[in-house]
């Protein structure tokens, strides 16, 4: 059960947090043991709106994830006594989330239970994946390198998201500009021109007629207007998430865009590969990996066809490389590379090749396209502009032209 305390330290600060515990009794003798005073401990109510977005607000950032796991591994490696070195790391917490996590894990690590059963515990802190490789390690005997693979695997992550990251920093930009500098535009240049040229009662283009029309009507509903855009963006968001708009759209992308779906193969290559090499060491059975490699493929393909391989391959017998193969969604190389891996008994470095040689192609062809994209966007933004000044210019050598004829 989760529990919602307030307490008072020593110093008179009041601190808040959440701790899993069996009872309310217990949770105030944990406190009583970290030297805070309980004002009010109570059992955590869940409201609907909160169960509907908690999966997205209430998270360990990649970064808390990292400092977590490299501190726990080092812990483990170095045999320090897990209580006191989680009281150090609770002290240099710099967020909320991870500290009140770690108050969790000393608490019922001293209550007897397993480490993974904690991390079971914060199923939106945690993947299935980390949680899977944290037991494996366990029963193993083999933590600490589970551990250690773990955060190189989330190290990993952060690198290539801060790839791309940086790869769409001037994208953008550009597109941030060109929504204000048109924004601008329809709501303070064209409207005034607009009465200009009602005054003038001059005849205008028909293109010229639906700008202004546009500006006018931009300028006198501005707040209705963005009060729409709103409430637009809040609902595609809530449908997105609770009926599963953004799959429909994801799945959409795969089919219809072939530059895309080559982008999406290649990541999805790169992370089973990786993952795989990664469970492949931590001791799980086959069966169990394939479970969880089908949550980290990102293609559609990838996702069937490990569900085939663990309901229909490899049932019937058939080897890794073979079960693979018999799909049709993997390339060659990939399940040739499997192949010498089985025979010579080392998939694990095999697999680690194939995904830095997957994850290169996807980050090439990331800054292919964000190359592509940019030139795209200026050449938008100067036809947009174009036909702006021409729609204005126009009308105005209409009317000198007359006044000198």
């Amino acid at each position: 059960m989760r529990f919602k305390y307030k307490a008072i330290d020593k110093y008179g600060n009041t601190k808040e947090g959440i701790i899993v515990a069996q009872s309310e009794d217990d949770v105030i003798a944990y406190l009583a043991r970290l030297e805070l005073t309980p004002i009010s401990v109570a059992k955590e109510k869940l409201s609907i709106i909160y169960n509907l977005i908690s999966g997205y607000i209430e998270k360990l950032s990649l970064d808390d994830k990292i400092y977590l796991f490299q501190n726990l591994s080092l812990m483990i490696k170095s045999g320090i006594d897990l209580g006191k070195g989680i009281d150090i790391l609770i002290q240099e917490a710099s967020s909320t989330a991870l500290k009140n996590f770690l108050i969790n894990l000393k608490f019922n690590l001293e209550q007897g239970k397993k480490m993974s059963e904690v991390f079971a515990a914060f199923p939106n802190y945690f993947s299935n994946l980390e949680i899977s490789i944290i037991a494996a390690g366990e029963e193993s005997g083999k933590l600490e390198t589970n551990i250690n693979q773990l955060t190189k695997s989330l190290i990993q992550i952060k690198q290539t998201r801060s790839k791309i990251i940086s790869s769409l920093i001037y994208p953008s930009i550009l597109i941030g500009m060109s929504v204000l500098l048109i924004m601008g535009i329809f709501t303070f240049v064209l409207p005034k021109l607009a009465n200009v040229f009602k005054e003038l009662q001059t005849q205008l283009p028909l293109f010229t007629q639906i700008l202004f029309a546009i500006s006018l009507f931009f300028k006198d509903n501005f707040f209705l207007i963005l009060t729409f855009l709103i409430v637009f963006i809040i609902g595609f968001l809530i449908v997105g998430i609770k009926f599963g708009l953004f799959i429909i759209i994801w799945k959409f992308l795969q089919f219809k865009v072939p530059f895309i779906r080559k982008i999406i193969i290649y990541k999805s290559l790169a992370d089973i590969s990786f993952n795989f090499a990664i469970l492949m060491d931590s001791g799980l059975p086959l069966m169990k990996i394939l479970d969880l490699i089908e949550g980290v493929a990102s293609y559609y393909a990838h996702k069937n066809a490990i569900k085939d391989i663990k309901e229909k391959f490899i049932p019937q017998g058939k080897s890794i490389s073979e079960a693979f193969k018999e799909t049709g969604a993997f390339p060659a190389n990939f399940v040739a590379l499997l192949g010498v891996g089985e025979k010579s008994g080392n998939i694990s470095s095999n697999l680690i090749l194939m995904s830095n040689f997957y994850r290169e192609n996807f980050e090439s062809l990331i800054k292919n396209l964000t190359t592509i994209i940019e030139p795209v966007i200026l050449i938008f933004i100067g036809l947009l502009v174009a036909s702006i000044a021409l729609s204005v210019i126009l009308p105005i050598y209409n009317i000198i032209t007359k006044q000198i004829g």
